[in-house]
């Protein structure tokens, strides 16, 4: 699986495995078997999120803001610590106050929005980083070139929930959207792949400059990211498994970095509760106790959903974790830099 080295961060193995591995083999898994299609993979997704997914979200705020002090750009910092939170919390609270469906299907349609930028922030983040752990490094305008060529991706993922009629309710928030794009379906299956030729140029140029073929572990992301959000390999059951592998991919550098934190502070046990335990406990808080407390007794006569508590936890969360994750793992992040090590 490593052409080049054998740098990793757990093991090659398990990091060829949670950086995408297993998510591709479980695809063509489904694609063969048809696995899943008398099984309800919704309701055992969101049980499985209770202890990957939600976790996930809240690792990325201990480590926000545990680094807060941080130089990593002040002016970011309160943008997104908060600014960004704050203006989220008054267009929720409004929206909960006039019972606005329009509101709530404007979140919704951000949340769509940034899922896709995100995805491929973090496919790119984790092909460059660990390529760079490799010792196989790329120009800033390789960087970019490759940042760039996800664009189209993370566009035609999104102009893809336009043309999908099976995506018209989210936890009783029921939406529709035009039927333009529907019509335009092969378009913007092309739009999603077109950026990948690019990447591909990159690569092969890379390759015969420094005379070091990529590492296949690092590519695992890129590749894996054109499944997840292109149109082209939509699949209805892995739909719903893709927020758990993205977790896992998360979970590989959140796991690495928050490892080498404790083992320097010789904190063992008490080190792993504070931020694991603290990560279950607030995502189960966030996710699940609390929002549906509330709309047990507040969300009964919602012209929105019953469930309104329950999404405004989730478009504030996730939008908010799109944005605090597009400086956490900059480089300028020196207590990042100093806590995800490689080992050889």
């Amino acid at each position: 699986m490593n052409s080049t080295s054998n740098n990793y961060l757990i093991s090659p193995f398990i990091d060829f495995m949670m950086l995408g591995g297993f998510a591709l083999l479980t695809y063509l898994f489904i694609l063969i078997t048809g696995f899943g299609n008398n099984i309800d993979i919704a309701i055992w997704m969101f049980y499985l999120a209770f202890f990957v997914n939600s976790p996930h979200f809240m690792i990325s705020y201990e480590i926000f803001y545990k680094s807060f002090p941080e130089k990593i750009g002040l002016n970011k910092q309160l943008i997104v610590g908060l600014i960004i939170p704050s203006l989220l919390f008054l267009l929720i609270s409004v929206g909960i106050y006039y019972d606005s469906k329009k509101i709530f299907t404007f979140l919704l349609l951000s949340m769509f929005f940034l899922v896709g930028w995100h995805y491929i922030k973090q496919s790119y983040g984790c092909f460059i980083v660990y390529s760079a752990g490799n010792k196989i490094y790329y120009s800033k305008k390789e960087q970019n070139l490759i940042k760039y060529s996800l664009y189209p991706l993370w566009i035609g993922s999104f102009l893809n929930i336009f043309t999908n009629k099976n995506l018209n309710n989210y936890w009783g928030l029921e939406y529709n959207f035009p039927s333009f794009f529907s019509q335009n379906l092969l378009f913007i299956k092309i739009i999603s792949i077109s950026g990948f030729f690019v990447f591909l140029c990159v690569i092969i140029n890379n390759y015969f400059r420094e005379r070091k073929p990529p590492n296949l572990i690092a590519l695992t992301p890129i590749l894996i990211g054109y499944i997840w959000l292109s149109p082209i390999f939509w699949n209805n059951i892995y739909f719903y498994m893709i927020p758990f592998f993205h977790s896992l991919q998360y979970f590989l550098f959140s796991g690495t970095f928050t490892y080498n934190v404790i083992k320097k502070e010789n904190s063992g046990l008490k080190g792993w509760i504070k931020w694991w335990g603290i990560a279950f406990i607030l995502g189960a808080l966030s996710f699940e106790f609390l929002p549906n407390y509330l709309d047990l007794f507040f969300s009964l006569n919602s012209k929105v959903t019953p469930h309104l508590f329950l999404i405004s936890f989730i478009f504030f969360i996730n939008i908010h974790h799109y944005f605090i994750d597009s400086i956490i793992w900059k480089g300028s992040n020196h207590d990042v830099r100093k806590n995800l090590l490689f080992k050889e």
